[in-house]
């Protein structure tokens, strides 16, 4: 999944940590932070948005890998590389659209759409209640 390789990438974990700095002028992730963190503005979704795309490689010269390939890159590298051996894969896309692109690749697959109905803070939220009885 590209978040797990920008999640693992040190330049994107260092800014994430300049923001909790910038945000609560100390190393930990202070209340403040935390509530906004819980209840997002759409400032805080700015943000995260904006280091979340520069670090996946949509803008700047920002690697994921040595300073050979941006985050996109790669993960196009490691699906072809899953492709050509056949191996089972779990592609994750926001669902905005149909990835004919994907799908005409996978002629020797079997492939499976799953998708939720449901907003993202609903499903968090009712995970809560259910894990909490």
């Amino acid at each position: 999944m590209i978040d797990d390789l920008i999640e693992q990438n040190p330049h994107y974990k260092s800014a994430i940590d300049d923001l909790i700095k910038h945000e609560c002028k100390t190393d930990t992730l202070c209340e403040s932070l935390k509530a906004k963190l819980l209840d997002p503005t759409e400032e805080m979704y700015v943000k995260f948005n904006r280091l979340y795309m520069k670090y996946r490689g949509k803008t700047g010269e920002t690697w994921c890998r040595a300073q050979t390939m941006t985050c996109d890159n790669l993960l196009d590298d490691m699906l072809e590389d899953a492709i050509s051996r056949k191996a089972n894969i779990v592609f994750e896309t926001v669902g905005t659209y149909y990835v004919s692109w994907l799908v005409d690749k996978l002629t020797s697959y079997d492939v499976y759409f799953a998708f939720t109905v449901l907003d993202f803070c609903d499903v968090y939220h009712m995970s809560r209640r259910v894990h909490s009885k």
